[in-house]
């Protein structure tokens, strides 16, 4: 609203932001000092350098140097100047260098920076890929969070990816015109792909194998302690619908019929150790008793 602008000026309160117009209730700025994916640095900055400022200036330093770690160093430290070591140099006030920490003094990095940028830069499905021309070699610098799944080329070749910056990713490239190309895969992705292919495989062969082997060894299971059971059920349910005469009969029956496992030799008899296991087959033999009745 009208408390983000100046009124005096017409500046908006955030340094660098133009205002352009409104639309649909929103308010529209423009960032002058941004800087393009892909750039590269003439200083560099330790660890412990950064740390001798508060954290809100930490953004400001990474606008003058790219933060290193001590085996970078190693590696790319002569590629550079230390930025802790050129800090007081009175030549670089000459050529317009602060190490002032202000938002007019980012502004004048970001402008430095862009001066070194890539001439390229296109995002796809896969990742990304740039053209970066320089004089000498250099690491460049992509403000892209760096993670294990990313892989990267130059001019076609693998190269290392350094974690710069903190947490962002950067590569080296040579004199020259270099292409770059940033791929990214899941970490786990592949790995995960095999074990499911496989596992598939395996199931499906199973499946397949079991169904030839079971038209080859149908199984027939004879339950006769089923059979005697259900022949004691239906007496007692005949007596059960008889009159007083038949309950004389059924008492009688129920004194002078046989345990069920009697009849039933030992090989079918189920295991009663551990509680009985087994099954049965129906069939039912009914008889006249006399009254017409089944």
């Amino acid at each position: 609203g009208t408390d983000f602008i100046e009124a005096s000026t017409g500046d908006t309160k955030m340094y660098g932001w133009d205002y352009l117009n409104s639309q649909s209730g929103y308010y529209i700025y423009e960032n002058e000092n941004f800087v393009p994916y892909g750039f590269s640095y003439d200083y560099y900055a330790t660890k412990e350098y950064c740390g001798n400022f508060s954290k809100n200036l930490i953004p400001n330093i990474m606008l003058k140097a790219i933060v290193l770690d001590d085996e970078q160093i190693k590696k790319y430290g002569h590629l550079y100047e230390n930025l802790a070591q050129v800090e007081y140099n009175s030549s670089l006030e000459q050529e317009g260098m602060s190490f002032d920490y202000t938002s007019e003094e980012a502004a004048m990095d970001c402008q430095r920076l862009k001066e070194n940028v890539a001439d390229y830069f296109k995002f796809d499905n896969r990742g990304f890929e740039a053209t970066f021309r320089s004089d000498k070699e250099t690491l460049v610098f992509f403000s892209v969070p760096y993670d294990e799944g990313w892989t990267a080329t130059v001019n076609g070749k693998p190269c290392d990816i350094e974690k710069v910056n903190v947490g962002f990713m950067a590569v080296k490239v040579g004199r020259g015109t270099s292409e770059i190309r940033f791929d990214y895969l899941a970490p786990g992705l592949m790995t995960g792909i095999i074990i499911t292919v496989v596992s598939a495989v395996i199931l499906v062969a199973y499946i397949i194998g079991f169904g030839i082997y079971s038209k080859n060894h149908e199984s027939v299971n004879e339950y006769p302690e089923g059979d005697e059971l259900l022949r004691q059920w239906r007496v007692d349910e005949v007596a059960d619908s008889c009159g007083d005469g038949a309950m004389r009969d059924k008492d009688f029956i129920r004194k002078n019929k046989p345990n069920i496992l009697d009849s039933i030799p030992d090989k079918h008899k189920g295991d009663m150790g551990s509680g009985f296991k087994g099954g049965f087959t129906v069939e039912i033999d009914l008889k006249n008793d006399g009254n017409d009745r089944k």
